[in-house]
C-alpha cells in the first residue's frame, strides 16, 4: 500500500535512505522518481523539491493528496527531464534502472536510493534518513514526532479487546506478517484474521468467500 500516507496522519514513508556524501547544507534542487520520497520530501524540503514522480500527479498511485503533488512538475524519471530540472542530487527506489543510475554517476549527480521498511520503527528511521540525506534533519525530526502523536492518538483503550480483522485490498489481496499495515492495524487495535483463513502474505481472499463467511 505504498508508504499508507506516512503512517496514517502525515504521508510516510516505506523507505530507506541511502545518503549520498553532501558538504555544507546540502543539496537545493531536487528530482524524487519515488511517490513515497515525493510524499516525504514535501514534507521536509519543499523549497528545495523541483519535481516529483508521475505516479503523485496520478490519484490512484499517489502517496499524498495528488492537489498538494501538483505544486511541482511531474517527471517520468529520464536523465534528460533531471538535467533539464538542474538537479544537483536525484532520490529514487532501489529498481532505478541501471543505465539512467551510470548517467547520473557520469554527470556526478548525486542519487538516494530508496528501499522499504515492513514496520513502523524502520519506517520512522528511514524518514530521518532521507531527510538527513537532504540536510533538513529538524524538519525530518519533526515530521517524525507528528506521525508518533498520530500513531498515539489512534491507540486503543488497553481495556478494549483487538477486533478480529481481514484488510481486503484490491484485487483481492490480503495482507501478510512482515507487512507495515500490518503492523498499523495491531496499533490501532485490530487483529489481522488472515491466518485463521489460512492465508498468508500477498495471498487471494475471493470477495465471494468473504460475502459467505465474514
Amino acid at each position: 500500500m505504498r508508504c499508507l500516507a506516512l503512517l496514517i496522519a502525515c504521508a510516510l514513508a516505506g523507505c530507506s535512505a541511502s545518503p549520498a556524501p553532501r558538504a555544507g547544507a546540502g543539496p537545493t534542487r531536487i528530482v524524487s522518481l519515488n511517490p513515497c520520497s515525493d510524499a516525504i520530501l514535501a514534507e521536509v524540503a519543499p523549497d528545495k523539491l523541483v519535481a516529483v514522480s508521475e505516479y503523485s500527479h496520478d490519484p490512484s498511485a499517489s502517496s499524498m493528496p495528488v492537489g498538494l503533488a501538483r505544486r511541482w512538475p511531474a517527471t517520468g524519471g529520464s536523465v534528460e527531464d533531471i538535467i533539464a530540472a538542474q538537479a544537483d542530487m536525484v532520490v529514487a527506489s532501489s529498481f532505478l534502472p541501471a543505465p539512467t543510475r551510470n548517467a547520473l554517476d557520469k554527470l556526478g549527480i548525486p542519487v538516494v536510493t530508496l528501499g522499504m521498511a515492513n514496520d513502523v520503527e524502520g519506517n520512522l528511521a528511514q524518514v530521518r534518513e532521507l531527510a538527513d540525506a537532504v540536510g533538513e534533519h529538524e524538519a525530518g525530526a519533526a515530521l517524525v514526532r507528528r506521525i508518533e502523536a498520530a500513531l498515539a492518538d489512534a491507540a486503543p483503550p488497553e481495556e478494549r479487546a483487538a477486533v478480529s480483522t481481514i484488510l481486503w485490498q484490491p484485487g483481492g489481496i490480503v495482507p501478510g506478517d512482515g507487512a507495515l499495515v500490518v503492523d498499523l492495524m495491531r496499533r490501532v487495535g485490530l487483529q489481522p484474521a488472515e491466518a485463521t483463513r489460512g492465508l498468508g502474505q500477498g495471498d487471494r481472499l475471493s470477495l465471494e468467500a468473504v460475502i459467505v463467511d465474514p
